[in-house]
């Protein structure tokens, strides 16, 4: 297997949190995106960013 390093957004919760879970247990490296990134548990980097702020972007 090739291991390959994924970016997903709305990565701390629901359907986005399911793939970086599954992404990690695969042997991938996961970077998320998430309006906030202070959650110890995640399976790769999270990364704070709102993608809707375009003052901050």
């Amino acid at each position: 297997m090739t291991q390959r390093t994924y970016l997903v957004t709305g990565a701390s919760k629901g359907i986005g949190r399911a793939l970086c879970e599954h992404l990690a247990q695969a042997g991938h490296t996961v970077v998320g995106i998430a309006r906030n990134a202070d959650d110890p548990d995640f399976p790769g980097t999270l990364v704070a960013l709102n993608l809707a702020d375009r003052e901050r972007s």
